[in-house]
């Protein structure tokens, strides 16, 4: 990660970013990742216990940390072919769509069971076109990178 930061800043900002964007996505180590802009650096966005080299160096913040709204970069896996692909996006946490959904007036069909984007049969059958070190693990089934929701309007009771 402190590779990452090590290209000096350009003064112009949109350039520093897209050089950053670059570094980033040719990393082969990083298969899937969120990163935050904060001074001028790419900070990486961890759940749970992140190590202790990165917190030290104030490489890595936790996700409550962030604020909705808040740009973020997100790195997507690649192939054999490519190591990956950086795209901006903003922060906006799972429990602001649940609750947007109901202040709607809409029903999650399934009841309160996210309906995940890939299911172990799925992951397997895109694991068998990686080599071992791209491979998507089981922790990828439960932090997918996005929800789907299958979704009804409420009848009016009458």
């Amino acid at each position: 990660l402190q590779e990452i930061n090590t290209h000096p800043s350009s003064s112009d900002e949109v350039e520093h970013i897209q050089t950053l964007r670059q570094v980033v996505g040719r990393l082969g180590e990083i298969n899937r990742a969120t990163f935050v802009r904060r001074d001028n650096k790419f900070i990486l966005v961890y759940n749970g216990e992140a190590p202790v080299a990165l917190t030290k160096a104030e490489l890595v913040i936790p996700e409550s940390e962030l604020v909705i709204g808040e740009p973020i970069e997100r790195k997507l896996a690649g192939s054999e072919k490519s190591t990956g692909l950086v795209v901006p996006n903003y922060y906006h946490p799972r429990q602001e769509y649940l609750d947007a959904i109901q202040t709607a007036g809409l029903t999650i069909v399934n009841g309160d069971e996210i309906n995940r984007a890939m299911i172990p049969e799925q992951r397997n059958q895109y694991n068998e076109t990686l080599s071992p070190e791209r491979q998507l693990g089981e922790e990828y089934l439960q932090h997918s990178p996005f929800d789907l929701y299958l979704l009804t309007r409420k009848q009016p009771s009458s």
